[in-house]
């Protein structure tokens, strides 16, 4: 190979570069402008194939990679063109599928940024500040889910065991309006109380009476 100069140009090994003919015929023959080039051994035969139709031979074949990339990530060509003509609990459960797939995914994610925000507050203020370290969660609650869960904090809170600093996290969770802490901080004050006195007459009943108290 000679360069600009007219010198031969030399490798890393400072040998003169050279290149075999065939390599040069094929550079200059796909640098012509709607050429395709196909390198074959020596003494291959080649026979030309005329593509009839419509193109349905490619058209099938992009169609079947891509069903079978789908059913590759997804377990399932439930959710694909496969399930076009499928019945209703077919594609439910390709539905079913990709959904236990996506919660698989997020508490797999949430488990990495947890274990990263960890590591994060160990090396910037040590073992002791590790205990206060987040729990990291990118779950999402389908509407069914959000239900069932409002149902079990309502019964926890009638059971005393949600603290009504709590309330507006799990309101969030739920997919509920908010609430204004203040309003929650005095309801709370005010059933504490009403608890108090409760009890209060409660243990008054249960007492027997002072016999000094009758006329």
């Amino acid at each position: 190979i000679l360069g600009e100069d007219g010198f031969p140009l030399e490798g890393p090994d400072g040998m003169p570069l050279t290149i075999k003919a065939a390599t040069k015929m094929l550079a200059v023959l796909s640098s012509l402008t709607g050429n395709t080039v196909a390198v074959v051994p020596f003494g291959s035969k080649v026979d030309w194939l005329k593509s009839e139709g419509e193109g349905k031979a490619f058209l099938n074949a992009d169609e079947s990679y891509n069903r079978a990339i789908h059913t590759a990530i997804l377990g399932t060509d439930g959710m694909t063109m496969a399930a076009t003509n499928d019945s209703q609990g077919a594609k439910k459960v390709g539905q079913d599928v990709f959904h236990l797939f996506a919660a698989r995914d997020k508490r797999n994610l949430s488990a990495v940024l947890t274990r990263f925000a960890r590591w994060l507050i160990l090396v910037n203020k040590g073992e002791e500040a590790v205990t206060y370290a987040p729990q990291v969660s990118v779950a999402s609650s389908d509407r069914e889910d959000r239900i069932e869960r409002g149902k079990m904090y309502a019964a926890m809170k009638s059971a005393g065991l949600i603290h009504y600093t709590q309330v507006p996290a799990i309101m969030d969770e739920i997919g509920a309006p908010p609430v204004d802490p203040e309003v929650l901080k005095q309801e709370a004050e005010q059933a504490a109380e009403n608890a108090a006195l409760a009890e209060q007459e409660l243990r008054n009943l249960r007492q027997p009476a002072d016999p000094s108290d009758e006329d």
